[in-house]
């Protein structure tokens, strides 16, 4: 089965909700890394069963506002991909925590997260569940109101690869 990488740049934490609880690991954003962390992720591009598209490698980045000038570390990227590893990428953004639009951060389109996206879009059902803990204090979502609002949404004027949360219904 194909794949692709998704570089998780978020400090490491003990919650995975995206909260800069306790770190475990600091995500450090340093030129000096540009290159190996480039290196790493063309060197998982050349490997058979990685995913390319007309050819160039797919890097995703999930939270591209926490890069520091995200544009022009984008900008140094792609040079550094085509000197080095004469790659020309596709560098895409996730949907996430309200970054939509990947024109500012110089990417080249985006990817839907529908954890971060659509739940802020899609009403919640708490109130026809039944629930059996009182101590419980999650979001209960339906399916299909996520399926339905992401297929109506207007198509916007990037590229966007429209995804989906596998769930029991």
């Amino acid at each position: 089965m194909p794949f692709c990488l998704m570089w998780a740049n978020e400090n490491w934490t003990r919650r995975w909700d995206g909260m800069e609880g306790e770190v475990l690991i600091s995500q450090d954003y340093l030129a000096d890394d540009d290159e190996r962390l480039l290196s790493t992720s063309t060197g998982t591009s050349r490997k058979s069963g990685t995913f390319r598209i007309q050819g160039r490698p797919l890097l995703m980045i999930y939270r591209p506002r926490l890069i520091p000038d995200t544009a022009r570390v984008i900008a140094r990227w792609r040079s550094i991909f085509a000197k080095k590893f004469n790659e020309d990428p596709i560098i895409i953004m996730s949907q996430s925590f309200d970054d939509y639009n990947p024109a500012s951060s110089g990417m080249d389109g985006a990817i839907e997260f529908p954890p971060h996206k659509l739940t802020k879009y899609v009403p919640l059902v708490n109130s026809e569940a039944k629930i059996l803990d009182d101590t419980y204090s999650g979001q209960i979502l339906q399916l299909r109101r996520h399926r339905q609002y992401s297929t109506e949404e207007p198509r916007p004027d990037f590229p966007l690869i429209k995804t989906v949360v596998p769930a029991g219904t």
